[in-house]
């Protein structure tokens, strides 16, 4: 079962793009079925991959959104929902290992700090929320200390120039990082992310791990030198050296480098395209290492169930899909070289299943729309003479702070009338389209219990929502248009989708991200999870089957 973040239904069976580029699960949907997923509301990453792995509601699995308010406590004591902390239901690992299924998890969410809930007896990794070393850089000769030592944090690197590039040093052993121009061709029919330097190990405050370098431009005065983050990657029962075998864990590409221009000029703001194709490079680096290493784990734990994900469309797309969806068309080509780049990935993930007759189970935790503008709710609330300590904003929700909390000010009697407030004038601003209730978030959504919202939203296509007070004015327009995700989960551009290769259930037209996690006990043939909610794909369940998404009347 592997996780591909951000690819919507909608994305990946009707955008030309990636319908073209996305070739083996294509191929791998004709030897089963594909289906939409109704996701969570938020459709927020955390919470939809909370419920895929645990086939239960965040109301049950204690994973509202990517950040969650927590009984007992203050509202605003918030904790992140990809951490194990509030995690209160097991994933399927969890219940498979339990039941003396072998499993193998590679950075799934909800796993980490580890636990008997969050890992169970499956082998686990998780690298994404354990500890940063040092961040991604890109460097160039300015930002040397002296002539040939670098300092970035707790790491100190020594840098030599030699004829052919630069010879980067931690404590005593150095690697080449060979100057040589950036990939002018996408990524077909050759070895992804290949002028990456080998890998240079680091170590600061007891976490052991390895970087990659790539340099981009290199000349007698000057040099443009990429580093990946420095990221410990967390296991538990790993029996074997991964990172040896394979490289280290790479977490993420290189978007928040590419966005600052770190790689040069952005094509949407005149660029040639050499900044998209260093990018990519990274973006190609992420699909290898991650590739890699769940090829070596199931290599040497041939596991009957194996979780893995991979990040890169989300990253992407929140860069580059806004800008598609909205006619920036020069953006395309540079799309297609990322999906082309998983795709290859994915085949050679899926080689050693072609010919056995395992089931292969992808899905995903939400889609993309296009946005144009941000409101920034707290200003909004404030403009419209609401306190936001009271009425507090979490992703497409609000929640009331009443005593309820802990140091909670507004008596649960007053909230019908502010929450009657509070919708009509957000409705007079025009930007909201829809609002839900609290019985109908709990009766769709799972949305029960003290951890739960008062009043949900809508807004109209385009605009997006955040929890900043960064600002004066309540509504900001882009610089560009942006890829994002959170709104009502049944918005076709926000549906997740599911694909199952190996077998052939009744005909479908919709699943829920609950529905996951038991198909995959039924495949495995073991019980569910006590706390599961949802139904296998394998069976009829109309009753359960969500209602149709219906657009706002304007």
């Amino acid at each position: 079962m592997i996780s591909l973040d951000g690819l919507g239904y909608q994305n990946l069976t009707q955008n030309a793009v990636t319908r073209r580029e996305m070739k083996t699960l294509h191929r791998l949907a004709k030897r089963g079925f594909v289906a939409p997923l109704q996701t969570t509301f938020p459709s927020k990453t955390a919470a939809g991959h909370a419920a895929l792995f645990t086939g239960a509601w965040g109301s049950v699995n204690g994973i509202y959104s990517n950040t969650n308010p927590r009984p007992g406590y203050a509202l605003a004591d918030t904790i992140s929902g990809y951490r194990s902390e509030s995690l209160a239901a097991d994933p399927i690992w969890t219940t498979a290992s339990s039941q003396g299924i072998s499993s193998v998890v590679y950075q799934a969410t909800q796993m980490y700090p580890f636990s008997e809930r969050s890992t169970g007896k499956a082998v686990t990794i998780n690298g994404y929320q354990s500890w940063t070393i040092a961040p991604a850089r890109v460097i160039s000769a300015k930002d040397l200390k002296s002539s040939s030592e670098w300092v970035d944090g707790p790491l100190r690197f020594t840098i030599q120039r030699e004829p052919q590039g630069l010879r980067v040093g931690f404590g005593t052993q150095t690697v080449l990082v060979r100057h040589v121009p950036t990939e002018t061709k996408g990524p077909r029919n050759r070895e992804l992310a290949r002028h990456f330097s080998a890998p240079l190990p680091v170590e600061a405050n007891g976490i052991r791990t390895a970087v990659y370098f790539r340099l981009f431009e290199y000349s007698p005065t000057d040099f443009l030198l990429y580093r990946t983050p420095a990221q410990e990657a967390a296991a538990q029962g790993l029996t074997f050296d991964l990172a040896t075998e394979t490289g280290p864990f790479v977490p993420n590409s290189a978007t928040s480098l590419y966005t600052r221009s770190a790689f040069g000029k952005l094509i949407h703001e005149g660029g040639d395209g050499t900044a998209e194709r260093r990018y990519l490079e990274t973006f190609e680096l992420v699909v290898r290492q991650e590739t890699r290493q769940m090829l070596a784990l199931n290599r040497h734990f041939n596991p009957r169930l194996f979780i893995g994900y991979y990040p890169v469309v989300d990253d992407m797309e929140h860069t580059w899909y806004g800008l598609s969806a909205t006619g920036f068309k020069a953006i395309d080509p540079y799309r297609a070289w990322a999906f082309a780049a998983l795709d290859e990935g994915l085949a050679q993930l899926t080689a050693p299943f072609a010919n056995r007759r395992d089931a292969i189970v992808f899905a995903s935790d939400h889609g993309m729309s296009a946005n144009t503008h941000e409101i920034r709710m707290p200003v909004l609330l404030k403009q419209l003479g609401f306190d936001p300590e009271t009425v507090v904003p979490n992703a497409t929700c609000f929640f009331l702070n009443t005593t309820r909390w802990k140091q909670g000010t507004l008596d649960p009697a007053a909230t019908s009338t502010l929450l009657r407030s509070l919708e009509e004038k957000l409705a007079a601003t025009g930007y909201f389209t829809r609002f839900y209730s609290a019985a109908e978030m709990s009766a769709r959504y799972g949305h029960k219990g003290q951890a739960s919202p008062e009043l949900c939203f809508d807004l109209k296509p385009g605009y997006y929502f955040s929890e900043s007070a960064r600002a004066t004015e309540a509504v900001l327009q882009y610089p560009h248009p942006r890829g994002e995700h959170g709104f009502d989960p049944l918005r076709p551009e926000m549906q997740s989708f599911v694909l199952v290769s190996g077998i052939t259930p009744r005909k479908q037209l919709m699943a829920r991200q609950v529905d996951v996690a038991p198909t995959v006990a039924e495949l495995l043939q073991i019980a569910p999870a006590a706390t599961t909610q949802g139904v296998s794909l394998l069976h009829t369940r109309s009753a359960t089957s969500p209602s149709p998404y219906t657009p706002p009347v304007p």
